[in-house]
């Protein structure tokens, strides 16, 4: 399936563009070919044109024809011979009428010279002309009838209305759209003949069958003519869009789709950022998202392999402490061996559970919703449960929050307010704490301090112990890394707590380092550990 999409020469969207474009221009179409005004004022035009040819072919007749003897009457003969002059010039049908019960005349059998008169038929539409009138004809075949508020005038039973005579004979001029019995309009009109102010009889004008027809046809032709370009133009420039869009996004998606977790980098995705519109911000997500779910997955590959290691250590020293308890019988030898299965099964449970909340961690911190914490009041409530379990700890735990934060406490953007999830950063000074009184002397003070600078709370937390080993600032913070003091026994820590604290430190956008106090002599006062966190 995913195949057969690809050998189709536009994708969908292309499609979809172009079909969205086109149908309203189609839609247009449709309502210029059904309400187009332009019907209306063209019949108005005809109407009024064959009314001006009758009323000069009447004065031309009943000029013409005027009786020398009679100035009342009128010579048949030469209005006859006047009207047969008039019939190779108009491509109309014209009657004279003297009464209202038969025409003395009329041009539809006219004889001009001793011959018929032919009309010649017009030329057939060839080309693009005669393709576009094949596709009105079809068109218009399946619209609906819109008369567009005109009264059609039913003509049936006969091209001439014997009212319309009977009026013009009675000195008034009829015009009026009729229609044949194959369904096409004409226009006619009836003006009396007069001479001297005296009607002499009434002259009848027809258009031809289908000629109102044929000039709202060739008006709608050239729309026609001008949709196809606009047609046209609106399939390129919708190809074009399509192309912009549809495109790049088919690029970005094939490479998405071809992503192979073993050899993915983020170079595979398109760079895009020189469009400088909503695509090229999708492949920068694109690619920064790539490159996070990488990062993510070098992680938990590392971290595997690092757990596996560490665990591995002990689990070797138990197997060999139990494969050598077996064959040893001194009590003393034996007890010494079930010590150490202590100390490796303690170690291994220390190793499991820290490893656990780090693993929890992650998705804790990506799930959860951060709101306002107080650092201040955090540092107090962390620094009183230090004291609550060992009251020995209130004179070496030293607090000192900078007063001017304090102060500022109640005004907006101010005091040491961030925001983060409260229990995650508490965790972070606990285990800053911890650290520092592990390193520092019975009696060794651990000064906490926090401040506010500009934009950012930064907490310090400083003991006195014997500082980082050189090289040591970066490297503490590595999973299972453990450089602990001579006086604790091995394996007491799982090396990750450091860790955890970059990790909670950086989730929250915030930054860690750790670097030694030294004195004005350059001899190492302890280590300082600095927490800077956005508010």
């Amino acid at each position: 399936m995913r195949q057969a999409r690809r050998l189709r020469p536009f994708s969908a969207l292309t499609r979809q563009i172009v079909f969205l474009n086109v149908i309203a221009l189609v839609f247009l179409l449709a309502g210029l070919l059904y309400f187009n005004q332009s019907r209306q004022s063209l019949i108005d035009a005809r109407l009024s044109s064959l009314r001006e040819q009758a009323e000069i072919m009447a004065a031309g007749i009943a000029y013409a024809a005027g009786n020398p003897d009679d100035p009342m009457g009128i010579d048949l003969q030469e209005a006859k011979a006047s009207l047969d002059s008039m019939v190779p010039v108009n491509r109309t049908r014209v009657s004279l009428w003297l009464n209202d019960r038969a025409p003395i005349h009329d041009t539809g059998f006219s004889i001009f010279n001793g011959q018929v008169i032919q009309r010649p038929l017009p030329a057939p539409e060839q080309g693009l002309t005669g393709f576009l009138g094949y596709i009105y004809d079809w068109v218009t075949a399946r619209l609906p009838t819109n008369a567009g508020g005109l009264v059609i005038r039913d003509a049936k039973r006969g091209l001439f209305d014997r009212n319309d005579v009977r009026q013009a004979i009675s000195g008034h001029t009829v015009t009026a759209l009729s229609q044949s019995a194959t369904g096409e309009l004409f226009a006619t009109v009836a003006v009396p003949l007069q001479r001297y102010r005296v009607v002499q009889g009434a002259l009848l004008m027809a258009t031809e069958a289908g000629d109102i027809d044929h000039l709202v046809r060739a008006e709608k032709l050239a729309t026609l003519e001008w949709f196809f370009v606009a047609l046209l133009a609106t399939v390129l420039s919708s190809i074009l869009l399509a192309s912009r869009i549809a495109r790049p996004i088919k690029k970005l998606a094939d490479a998405a789709r071809n992503i192979d977790p073993t050899r993915a980098r983020t170079d595979q995705i398109p760079d895009l950022a020189d469009r400088h519109d909503e695509i090229g911000d999708l492949s920068q997500s694109l690619r920064a998202m790539t490159g996070a779910l990488l990062s993510r997955m070098d992680a938990i590959q590392s971290f595997a392999a690092d757990v596996a290691h560490e665990i591995k250590n002990p689990l070797t020293s138990l197997r060999s402490a139990v494969e050598t308890l077996n064959r040893i019988s001194n009590e003393e030898q034996r007890a010494r061996l079930l010590d150490v299965i202590h100390d490796d099964v303690g170690r291994i449970d220390r190793l499991i559970s820290d490893i656990s909340a780090a693993s929890r961690l992650d998705a804790e911190l990506a799930r959860a919703e951060m709101a306002p914490v107080d650092i201040e009041r955090l540092l107090a409530a962390v620094v009183h449960v230090y004291v609550q379990s060992d009251p020995a700890l209130e004179h070496r735990l030293i607090l000192d929050v900078d007063q001017r934060s304090m102060a500022q406490r109640s005004s907006a953007n101010s005091g040491l307010i961030v925001p983060g999830l409260e229990n995650r950063l508490g965790q972070v000074m606990r285990n800053l704490i911890d650290n520092a009184l592990s390193f520092s002397a019975t009696d060794g003070r651990v000064e906490i301090r926090a401040c506010r600078l500009k934009d950012r709370v930064e907490v310090t937390v400083d003991d006195f112990g014997p500082g980082l080993p050189d090289g040591g600032t970066e490297k503490i913070f590595e999973r299972f890394y453990s450089e602990r003091p001579s006086s604790e026994a091995f394996g007491g820590h799982s090396g990750l707590g450091l860790s955890i604290v970059k990790s909670i430190v950086e989730a929250h956008g915030g930054m860690i380092r750790a670097e030694n106090r030294l004195a004005p002599d350059g001899k190492i006062m302890g280590a300082r550990f600095c927490v800077s966190l956005p508010q």
